[in-house]
């Protein structure tokens, strides 16, 4: 079990890559058997941003400070950014798919470092998972380059 630091100095790690990648991955495939799409990058968003909203001292550290209005995927390319709003509609499938990942990331932090993870910790997890082959877990991902994972309309 390896865990290094990103860019923006949060701390991930192997484990929680590997729950989220099972996550989404077991997300599209139940979809795939059911003969629907796999879920898009902006339905994963809104439902991230709905669960962390929900209940985010459940996930996260500090998290009972933590507001969330929206989740953002910053591209390269366009369309530049896709987004998903906390208040919007989350698929429930997918909510609850990433609410018990969420709360598995959860407790490997806890196993590892004595703490849940960040908002960013958590984001950047999940833009390391999305970014590589995003097709396995999403659908219109042909081209798609995403660079980072945000919270706020801007990535602030």
């Amino acid at each position: 079990m390896s865990w290094w630091r990103t860019v923006g100095g949060n701390m991930i790690g192997d484990v929680p890559a590997d729950l989220l990648g099972r996550a989404f991955k077991n997300l599209a495939k139940a979809r795939d058997t059911r003969g629907q799409p796999k879920p898009t990058l902006a339905a994963i968003l809104e439902a991230t941003a709905a669960v962390i909203r929900g209940n985010p001292g459940e996930f996260l550290s500090g998290g009972s400070g933590v507001e969330i209005e929206k989740i953002t995927a910053r591209l390269d390319g366009e369309p530049g950014s896709i987004s998903g709003d906390a208040r919007g509609t989350a698929n429930v499938e997918i909510g609850a798919t990433l609410r018990d990942a969420f709360g598995a990331v959860a407790q490997a932090y806890q196993e590892q470092w004595g703490r849940k993870p960040s908002l960013y910790e958590l984001l950047d997890t999940m833009a390391f998972v999305l970014r590589y082959k995003p097709e396995t877990y999403l659908t219109e991902a042909e081209g798609l380059s995403i660079k980072d994972i945000v919270a706020g309309d801007r990535g602030t």
